[in-house]
Order: C-alpha cells, then sequence, then structure tokens
C-alpha cells in the first residue's frame, strides 16, 4: 500500500514537471490587398495624354498707343515719345493633349454637333461681313485714286467737278471699310478661340470630365473600373 502510494506521488510530480499542452490560436483571415484595375501600357498612356482634354488659363497681351508728348514752345521744344503700355488679359481654353482647340473643334470633339454647326454659322457671318468692309475701302481706295487722277486731267469745270465728286466718295469709303472691318473679323477670330464668348466654363469642365472618363473607359486606363462603378 505504501508502495503504490509512493509511485502515484511519482507520477504526478513528473506530470507537474511538463508544461501543459495549450493549443495555439487558429490563424486569422488573412487580408487581401487592395485590388487593383489593369495598368496602362506605355502605348496606351501616350495615347490617353494625348487625347484627354484640358482646360488651362490662357494669357493675352494687348498693346496700347504710343503717347507722344511734346515740352517747349515752338520749333525749340522737344517731343518724347512714351513707351507703348502691354496690358495682360487672362481667359482661358481647351488643349487636347499638347495642342489648342478652337471652339469649333471643341465642341466637335464632345460630339455637340447642333453647336458647333450654329457656331460656325456665326463666325462665317463675320468673318464675311469683315471681308464685305474690306472690299469696301478697297474699292474706295481704289476710286478715289482715279478721282484725283480724273479732277488732274480734267479739260472742264463739270468735268473738275465730277472727278472731285468721285475722289471724296471714294475717300469716304476707304476709310469707313478699312475702320470698319476689323471689327467683325475680330468678333470672328474671338469666337474660333476663346470659348468664354459663347460657353460657360463650369459646363466646359462638366463636358471635359465627362470626355476624358469616356477616353479612360476605352483605353481600359486606370479608374475606367470606377468610373464604371459610380454610374
Amino acid at each position: 500500500m505504501v508502495l503504490a502510494t509512493l509511485a502515484l506521488t511519482a507520477l504526478a510530480q513528473e506530470a507537474g514537471d511538463q508544461p501543459l499542452a495549450i493549443p495555439a490560436d487558429a490563424p486569422g483571415p488573412r487580408s487581401e490587398a487592395p485590388r487593383r484595375g489593369p495598368r496602362m501600357d506605355a502605348d496606351t498612356a501616350a495615347r490617353y495624354e494625348a487625347e484627354k482634354l484640358i482646360v488651362r488659363t490662357v494669357a493675352e497681351f494687348h498693346t496700347g498707343p504710343t503717347v507722344v508728348s511734346h515740352y517747349g514752345w515752338g520749333w525749340g521744344g522737344v517731343s518724347v515719345a512714351g513707351p507703348s503700355m502691354i496690358t495682360a488679359v487672362e481667359d482661358w481654353a481647351v488643349y487636347k493633349g499638347p495642342v489648342r482647340l478652337d471652339v469649333p473643334t471643341y465642341l466637335g470633339t464632345i460630339g455637340d454637333t447642333a453647336g458647333q454647326t450654329a457656331l460656325m454659322h456665326r463666325i462665317e457671318k463675320n468673318q464675311k461681313l469683315g471681308r464685305t468692309f474690306l472690299g469696301v475701302g478697297i474699292a474706295g481706295g481704289i476710286a478715289g485714286i482715279a478721282g484725283l487722277i480724273g479732277a488732274n486731267n480734267a479739260r472742264t469745270v463739270q468735268d473738275y467737278a465730277t472727278w472731285s465728286q468721285v475722289a471724296g466718295v471714294g475717300a469716304v469709303a476707304f476709310v469707313g471699310g478699312m475702320i470698319a472691318a476689323p471689327f467683325p473679323s475680330r468678333k470672328a477670330r474671338d469666337l474660333s478661340w476663346k470659348p468664354s464668348e459663347t460657353l460657360a466654363l463650369e459646363n466646359v469642365q462638366e463636358a471635359v470630365l465627362g470626355h476624358n472618363r469616356d477616353l479612360r473607359r476605352r483605353l481600359g486606363g486606370p479608374g475606367a473600373e470606377d468610373d464604371a462603378a459610380a454610374e
């Protein structure tokens, strides 16, 4: 009996000396890295950069007239020509890659064919008006020169008066045509190259974002899947 008790005690001590077997924690779920959309290759990225639209700030520089000041009296005075004033005017424009787009081309790029047609009609109308005024001025100049030559060679008073009248009318037509011609021509240029003349900046920015989003979808670039999910 005593031997059995001693044996049980020894076994208990050996079991106490051994560490308890504690099961290891079960491995948790693996965290997966966010999946990215397909990356553009070099050719596709270059094409996207060349075809995407960008709204940029531009500046135009306008030169004012030269001011001539006279100091002193009579022939003893001195005339001094001051420098022309150069004024910078900020505006905005739409670029396709590195190239600035005229407004009709921009409208065609975003698919606004109705707006493109209407704008082209306005531009052509102003261009035609400018050419008409220019033609009047040129014709007036020719008539004025012919009138002066005729008056100089006139042999009667009546002929002199007639040719003088022709010269006067020609001079008026020349001056008026040359003064009026730049205005519609300038308007046509502004309609062609200044989107701010006919379009709102907010609307253009929204259309540019839409164009670039559609371009990414066609090319399969980064953000195309997110754009599709957003809709």
